[in-house]
C-alpha cells in the first residue's frame, strides 16, 4: 500500500437547459402625450429606421386648442390692423396741426391734444402687437404638441413587438412598440437550485436554436441572478 497526498483536480461539467431567446439591446417607443392610437404603421419582424414614424395618436383636446388658437391669432392680426390704421390716421392729423400751428392759425392747446391722442393710439398698437404675439406663440406651441403625436422609431433595427392596437388609448409614457438589433441575441435559461454553484458570468456557452438544427451559436455567461421557484 503507498499514501500519496491528495490533489485538487478540476472536472469539465457540461450542462444542457432551454430558454428563450430575446433581443439583447431592445429599445421602447412610448407615447409623449395621451390619446388614441389612430395608426400603427409597423408589423412585428419589419426592419426600421431610427426616427422613421411608427404610429400616430390622435388628441381631441389638441385640435379644439389648435382651432381656437387660430381663431384668436386671426382675431389679433384683424385688432392689430385697425390699430394701425388709426395710428396713421392720428399721425398725418398731427403732422396737419403742426403745420398750422407753425403759421399761428392754431393754438398749442389743440396741437397738445392730438398729439396725446397719437400717443394713446401708439400704445394701443403695441398693445395689439404683444396680444398677437402671445397668441402666435400659443398656436406654435400647441402645433408642437400635435406634432408630438407622432411616434417615431428610437433605434433602428426589427420591431419585437407592439404593445398598442389602433383604437385604444393610451396614456403618456405608455409603450407603443419595440425595436431591437437581430444582431445580438441573448438567451435567458433557468438552472436548478442544486446546480446554481456551476454556473458564473464568463463561462462558455453553445446555444442551438429550435428548428434551425444546422445553427450553431457561441458566447459566454454575461450575467447569473437568483430566481423564485414556482
Amino acid at each position: 500500500v503507498r499514501v500519496v497526498a491528495a490533489r485538487k483536480i478540476t472536472a469539465p461539467a457540461v450542462m444542457e437547459a432551454v430558454g428563450q431567446l430575446e433581443a439583447a439591446n431592445e429599445t421602447v417607443a412610448i407615447s409623449r402625450l395621451p390619446g388614441v392610437v389612430k395608426d400603427v404603421r409597423v408589423k412585428i419582424g419589419e426592419l426600421i429606421q431610427k426616427g422613421e414614424v411608427v404610429a400616430v395618436l390622435q388628441s381631441k383636446e389638441l385640435l379644439e386648442r389648435v382651432r381656437s388658437n387660430e381663431t384668436a391669432v386671426t382675431m389679433a392680426a384683424a385688432d392689430l390692423r385697425e390699430m394701425n390704421a388709426r395710428l396713421e390716421d392720428t399721425e398725418k392729423k398731427l403732422a396737419i396741426a403742426r403745420e398750422v400751428y407753425r403759421k399761428e392759425l392754431i393754438a398749442r392747446h389743440d396741437v397738445k391734444e392730438t398729439e396725446m391722442l397719437a400717443a394713446t393710439r401708439q400704445a394701443e398698437k403695441e398693445r395689439a402687437q404683444a396680444e398677437l404675439a402671445q397668441r402666435q406663440a400659443a398656436l406654435a406651441q400647441t402645433r408642437y404638441l400635435v406634432g408630438l403625436t407622432e411616434i417615431v422609431a428610437p433605434a433602428t433595427g426589427r420591431v419585437t413587438r407592439r404593445f398598442a392596437q389602433p383604437g385604444a388609448s393610451v396614456a403618456r409614457s405608455a409603450p407603443i412598440m419595440s425595436v431591437a438589433d437581430p444582431a445580438f441575441m441573448r438567451v435567458a435559461i433557468k438552472f436548478p437550485a442544486l446546480e446554481a454553484h456551476l454556473v458564473h458570468r464568463g463561462i462558455a456557452a453553445t446555444v442551438r436554436v429550435a428548428g434551425r438544427p444546422g445553427n450553431v451559436f457561441t458566447g459566454k455567461v454575461s450575467n447569473v441572478a437568483a430566481g423564485v421557484e414556482e
